[in-house]
């Protein structure tokens, strides 16, 4: 399916955003604060289906890509030039999106629609409140990194930034990437306690707080 494209005004997006309780700043952020700058919109984020990409993977095979992520942080870290922090960058947004996928795919066992879950965006403060109600338990230094990740907006500075500053130290990305793993792995291998076939109801974008 070819890629239709649609030329629609920043200020436009950010009114229709609003309207869905996305923070209009974030996305002027990302548009550079160019008054009613023209965008181009692709329809090409969605399959020849309208599904967006991920929207049918079960918990398995989110666990399973999250795994690949995992696998490529481990060999991109040995790549790395001592004292130079911008070579640390894949490393860190492999792992912060490993981390993502593995929540993500608690959170789709644990019945969130995969909607609720994509408008959580990459903020993984927003992904752990949420987990919490399904009974994911991780420490409390984990916890706290998770928050600290999303507040500094790691996943879009490791992602845009060359001299990026006070970002998480490596070895606690990987503690962090390694607990949430290992705790995901063993929630998902607990037999499901018999209740009844109401499903667990979701949660939208509001309901949070939200800072991608």
């Amino acid at each position: 399916m070819h890629s239709v494209e649609v030329g629609v005004s920043a200020a436009g997006v950010i009114n229709r955003l609003q309207g869905r309780n996305i923070a209009g700043h974030d996305l002027r952020y990302h548009l550079g604060n160019v008054p009613d700058r023209e965008v181009r919109l692709s329809a090409s984020a969605t399959t020849k289906d309208g599904i967006y990409p991920g929207e049918t993977s079960t918990s398995g095979e989110l666990i399973a890509l999250a795994d690949e992520f995992r696998r490529a942080a481990d060999a991109v870290i040995l790549t790395r030039t001592p004292g130079s922090a911008i070579s640390t960058a894949p490393f860190r947004l492999l792992c912060i999106h490993a981390i993502e996928l593995y929540l993500n795919a608690f959170l789709r066992d644990a019945g969130q629609p995969a909607p609720a879950i994509r408008g959580l965006q990459h903020n993984l403060a927003a992904r752990l409140q949420l987990s919490d109600r399904y009974g994911l338990v991780l420490r409390q230094k984990t916890r706290g990194h998770l928050v600290a990740v999303s507040e500094n907006r790691e996943y879009l500075v490791s992602r845009y930034a060359p001299d990026a500053a006070n970002l998480s130290q490596l070895n606690r990305l990987q503690a962090t990437l390694a607990e949430v793993r290992e705790k995901v792995l063993k929630k998902l291998s607990e037999p499901k306690p018999k209740t009844s076939a109401r499903a667990p109801k979701p949660v939208g974008i509001a309901a949070l707080e939200l800072r991608a």
